[in-house]
Parts: structure tokens; sequence; C-alpha cells
């Protein structure tokens, strides 16, 4: 029955995306979280900051109702851009990674967006899906860790890159975690033909210096003592005397999301 009140109009649904906009989109969807620097670097070269405020303000609209992307203190005055729940739909992606994101989440995904994309490696860094893995390595009716795996092209060919981010905890625990994984993946043989190769890279992203040498000496003793020989039955040992490729990475601005931390400390501890 009509009442004879007028309808009001339902609030749009959202702003017309471009193929830049949407592809922005599954970009932060992929990391979980993107930057400023990192967005300008992949989708804005050669142009000025001004259109990356532009495309963001456009994307993020105004809070608290946020449209596709919304700003996430990260400390001081830097900020993360996140999918909202409408951003997630639009792409495909997880609802999960509209979810408010907790300290190890972040350090979790600033480390990995900033090592894949690091200005200063000649090579380029690709995030590599668990799905994707599947099309190419016997993983059917494996559970795959939650852990990064990423490809590096280098001129001898692609090496497969796993990745453990330190979230803070003691370099003990690292370690163990990092050996635990790789004994899994030689146990079962997945990669083997990279292991052969010498082109599996264990890599360990840290918060410091002094973190990561600490991490150096006890994840070389556990390897050789848990995979020394399964390894060499691979390979023969690599520079340093490695049983394979290893990098541990320090990624900078990451110490800073951790409470009580900061580059100051960082400074000091050297």
């Amino acid at each position: 029955m009509n009442s004879g009140k007028p309808k009001t109009k339902a609030p749009p649904a959202g702003i017309l995306l471009s193929e830049r906009d949407q592809k922005l989109l599954a970009h932060v969807g992929k990391f979980g979280i993107s930057t400023f620097e990192v967005i300008h670097y992949r989708f804005f070269k050669g142009q000025k900051r001004d259109a990356v405020k532009s495309t963001l303000r456009r994307l993020c609209g105004k809070g608290p109702t946020y449209r596709y992307l919304r700003p996430v203190p990260l400390y001081g005055s830097r900020v993360v851009y996140q999918l909202t729940w409408r951003g997630a739909n639009t792409v495909g992606a997880s609802p999960s990674l509209a979810r408010p994101l907790g300290i190890q989440s972040r350090v979790e995904r600033l480390a990995v967006l900033n090592f894949i994309h690091d200005l200063k490696c000649e090579h380029k860094r690709r995030i590599v899906t668990n799905a994707r893995l599947r099309e190419y390595f016997p993983l059917h009716g494996h559970r795959l860790p939650r852990q990064r795996f990423y490809l590096e092209e280098r001129a001898e060919g692609d090496y497969l890159g796993f990745i453990v981010v330190d979230h803070g905890g003691h370099e003990r625990r690292i370690v163990r975690k990092a050996v635990s994984f790789l004994q899994r993946f030689v146990t079962r043989e997945w990669f083997d033909d990279f292991l052969r190769s010498g082109r599996f890279i264990l890599t360990i992203l840290t918060l410091n210096e002094f973190k990561g040498r600490a991490i150096a000496y006890g994840l070389k003793k556990l390897l050789k003592q848990v995979l020394g020989k399964p390894l060499a039955n691979l390979h023969k040992p690599f520079p340093g005397g490695w049983p394979l490729p290893v990098e541990i990475v320090v990624v900078p601005g990451v110490i800073n999301v951790l409470p009580g931390k900061s580059s100051s400390k960082k400074a000091r501890r050297k």
C-alpha cells in the first residue's frame, strides 16, 4: 500500500573504478596492506605524488565509513592502506582481509610488502600463491604453511623463496620455526628440483642487524644438525658452509611497529 511518502534514493554503491583502480585494490588484497610509497612505485611511475594522493582520497572517501580502502595508523604519522569489506568484495578477495589488524599482522604484512618491493634489489620478485604452487608441484592433498612463497627472477633462472618473518620473538624460536618448515619440505620432497639446482632460498625477514647475526649463527648450527645429511644428498654445501641458500634480510621500518621498539634502540645495539 502506498503511504504517499516520497521514496528516498539508496546511497550509491560506490564510484566508477578504472582498470588501474582495480589493479591497485587487487595488489592491496595480495599483500594485505600497502603503503603510499609502494603504490606510487607500482602504479604511478613518472607521476607526481599528488596523483597518488588524489586516487587514494577517492578510493578511501571519508571515514568512518570508508569506500574501498581505509588508512590504518602504523607508527608515528605513517599509515598503511587496507581493503574495506567492499574493497575485498570488489576484487574477489577474502573478507578476512578487511578485519582490524593486530601488531603481528602489521609486522608480517609490512615486512613481506617491503621485501618484495625492495627498490635496491636488482632482481624482480613476486609472491606465489599456494594455489599457483599446486599447479607446478606435487602438493595435492597436502596442507601448505601460511607463510609466503615467492619467485625471484635471475639470469640463471627463477629462484623459489620461502619467507619466515621475525615478529620480535627470541631468535631461537625463529630458527626452530624455519628449520621445522624446511624439514617438512625435504621429507616430503616437494621442492627437490629447486633444492638440487641450488635455486631454493630460505629468507628470514628480521628487525635489525644484531638480531640477524644471532639468527644466522643459530640457524646454520641447527640446519646442519637436523638437515645436513638430507640436504647434502641433494646439493654440495654453499659458500659459508650453508647447506642451502639462506638470506637474512633487515627490513627497514618494521621494528617501529612493535611496542617498545625503535630505530634508536637498533642503533645502540650495533
